[in-house]
């Protein structure tokens, strides 16, 4: 968790070409929210959100937990249907159904933070769909990454 650390800070300068990217999966997807985050220890820090605004959760409960943990896209059509979470209070409280999530990895490797898709009604995410939301996920690290590299210009990115 040293990385996400030593990223939040930093990353949470690259807010615009990050909702940028959030924007387009908005109107790409045609859900309610889209959120890019970072996974610290013990919180989910929002570097980026377009559509319906949520609020974030400890670490415990968010979402973006999960896809981490699993180290691969976390997709599910019905969160009510799924026991990890149907009591979740974004399900039960603000009415979330479906989520689709990739990971942000840093450096191509370590999954520190996930690309989001929620919406309120039950949907099926297609292949063609994860795989366009990987790609997503993919760009939004290029970004956090490169943000990072132009607010410490002493970091050496190459040997």
């Amino acid at each position: 968790m040293e990385i996400v650390r030593d990223l939040g800070l930093v990353a949470r300068n690259s807010a615009p070409a990050l909702q940028a990217i959030c924007r387009r999966a908005l109107r790409d997807f045609k859900v309610s929210t889209v959120l890019i985050t970072l996974v610290e220890e013990n919180e989910v820090v929002e570097l980026a959100m377009a559509g319906r605004d949520l609020p974030m959760l400890p670490r415990q409960q968010a979402f973006c937990s999960h896809v981490i943990v699993e180290d691969s896209a976390l997709v599910v059509a019905d969160l009510r249907s799924d026991a990890r979470f149907a009591r979740n209070i974004l399900v039960c409280g603000h009415g979330l159904r479906s989520i689709a999530a990739a990971p942000i990895r840093h450096n191509g490797q370590h999954a520190i933070g996930a690309f989001c898709l929620l919406d309120t009604v039950p949907r099926e995410f297609t292949r063609r769909e994860v795989s366009y939301l990987q790609r997503l996920a993919e760009r939004a690290a290029t970004e956090i990454w490169f943000c990072d590299a132009v607010n410490r210009p002493n970091l050496v990115l190459i040997d």
